[in-house]
């Protein structure tokens, strides 16, 4: 089975705001559409803007087959927690072997 992490680019705040305008998360897309693809995926979506999200560690990273980076309404030159906890978790998604996917971050 095919084990691939999902990686939300959104803050708490943006989630919710996606989910009372009656859409999905980023991720909770990312994932339905990646396993309408192909049925026998594993996913499991982490949020890294959030101050307390759970985040694999390096060696946890080894886990997943791949990590999909989902797209954000944040701006990469606002140096804020919530993206720079973000550029430190992708620093970190590179220092294995994972194949890695961005899209419109």
């Amino acid at each position: 089975m095919l084990k691939l992490l999902i990686v939300e680019g959104n803050t708490k705040e943006g989630r919710d705001t996606a989910i009372d305008a009656g859409s999905l998360t980023q991720s909770d897309l990312y994932e339905k559409t990646l396993k309408f693809l192909k049925s026998d995926i594993d996913c499991t979506i982490v949020c890294p803007a959030d101050p307390d999200g759970p985040l694999p560690n390096a060696e946890g990273l080894n886990d997943f087959d791949g990590i999909v980076w989902t797209g954000s309404s944040l701006n990469i030159y606002n140096r804020e927690p919530a993206i720079t906890q973000q550029i430190d978790f992708m620093k970190l998604c590179f220092t294995g072997n994972n194949k890695i996917f961005g899209s419109c971050w």
